[in-house]
């Protein structure tokens, strides 16, 4: 038996080759981890990919896979949804971001499961450019966020779901996806959230703007009465408003048709 191994492999004796043997073994489950969500070297290249893991049953995924050019990075975007739409847990549908510059990874998001909550679940990525900004929202878990990344590869995110932008489009104002009320304002021009109310009685239904004056119609869940809201763009300050001023005010369009589209993890949230 040693005679024979060591004709077929002359530079390794038994203890190296048990030794590399247990390494190789050590590494399998990095490797699958690795793998979770976008291969470094394939990632950066693909411009749209989907394909279906060689796995059985709960265990298969279909994975899709995105890649947006901003100025001085890219963005690649991931999609995993189980293929068995009866099994939920764990990662039932899972996503990640990542931010590359010279073919190095320089930071990413993960999204490790989406929670289905009855409504939307995933990421959902809107392609135009909001001054050099790449948008993209996040669904599911009772939670909207609203993720911004700036031309250099930076990450911001607030919470969000519904995003709107203003007229001169130096700001994004999101109205929370939760089932608590709320709203962020995001200042693209600064790269910084000015303003979040998260945990409030009141639910975003629509924008206006008029000068400096953001005006925002509100409805109370419970009494179905709207409310109207004020943000002072220098001050920062909110306060109520009369329904006559948002009636004058420009209505502000959100950034997507929400009423005409949905987000079901899988390839469709990046596709459309």
């Amino acid at each position: 038996m040693n005679f024979i191994f060591k004709n077929q492999y002359p530079t390794m004796n038994m203890k190296n080759f048990i030794i590399l043997s247990l390494m190789l073994v050590a590494l399998l489950p990095l490797c699958y981890s690795c793998n979770f969500f976008l291969d470094e070297d394939e990632g950066i290249k693909r411009t749209m990919s989907v394909r279906i893991e060689p796995q059985q049953n709960a265990d298969a995924f279909e994975i899709c896979q995105q890649k947006y050019n901003l100025e001085f990075v890219s963005v690649s975007i991931e999609m995993r949804k189980r293929i068995d739409d009866n099994f939920e847990e764990p990662y039932y549908c899972s996503g990640a971001i990542y931010i590359w510059k010279n073919n190095k990874k320089i930071d990413s998001l993960i999204y490790a499961n989406f929670e289905p909550v009855g409504g939307d679940y995933g990421l959902r990525v809107h392609e135009e450019l909001i001054n050099g900004c790449l948008i993209i929202t996040k669904h599911g878990d009772y939670d909207g966020e609203t993720i911004f990344i700036n031309p250099e590869g930076k990450i911001k995110k607030c919470i969000g779901g519904i995003p709107h932008y203003s007229k001169n489009k130096n700001w994004v104002i999101s109205f929370y996806e939760s089932d608590l009320g709320g709203f962020s304002i995001f200042d693209l021009g600064n790269f910084e959230e000015i303003f979040s109310e998260s945990d409030s009685e009141n639910h975003g239904i629509a924008l206006a703007e008029n000068a400096n004056l953001l005006f925002l119609q509100m409805q109370n869940t419970d009494d179905l009465v709207p409310k109207y809201f004020s943000f002072d763009a220098k001050t920062k300050v909110l306060s109520e408003a009369n329904p006559e001023d948002f009636k004058k005010a420009k209505e502000l369009k959100s950034i997507e048709d929400y009423m005409n589209y949905v987000v079901f993890c899988g390839c469709k949230a990046l596709e459309q």
